[in-house]
Parts: C-alpha cells; sequence; structure tokens
C-alpha cells in the first residue's frame, strides 16, 4: 500500500517515525457519538495497521491488526470508519 493510494481514499500524511502518520477529518458515527478526526498508524515492513477516532485527546481504538493490501485497506476504512455522508 502506497502513500498515494491511501492520500487518493482522504488521508493526508502527518508523520513518518518507524511507522507512517495520516489524519482524516470527517463526521464518524460512532453511535452514540461523533467524531471529528481518525488517526491511522501504519507500519509498510510487517504490515500493522492501527486506527483510531481522536476524542478531544481520549484515543478510541476501531481497528488494530494487519492489513496485506490496499483493497483490504478499503474495506477496513469502510467499515469501521462509518463515516457520514
Amino acid at each position: 500500500m502506497t502513500r498515494e493510494q491511501i492520500e487518493k481514499e482522504g488521508w493526508k500524511f502527518k508523520a513518518k517515525s518507524w511507522d507512517d502518520w495520516y489524519e482524516k477529518e470527517g463526521d464518524f458515527d460512532m453511535g452514540t457519538w461523533t467524531g471529528r478526526k481518525a488517526v491511522m498508524q501504519y507500519n509498510s515492513i510487517d504490515l500493522r495497521l492501527r486506527v483510531f477516532i481522536d476524542d478531544f485527546g481520549h484515543e478510541h481504538v476501531v481497528f488494530h491488526g494487519v492489513c496485506p493490501d490496499f483493497e483490504t485497506f478499503k474495506l477496513i476504512s469502510k467499515l469501521v470508519l462509518n463515516e457520514k455522508e
């Protein structure tokens, strides 16, 4: 999965450490509340992916696991972010 593919899905690259960090602004339906910012941490070597909603400094993890390819990433994003249209 490339940075360009991730950015085409609306994520903005923020930083590089051991992992790549991205953010996405939006309205994410979390059931009883709406998140405004999603944060993604991705390691392209071991394919670890963690996605959480930043709720005023509190991390609500919505996915933590392995993401082997871009199609899987798109599916994970769709299922866990519940973006309002």
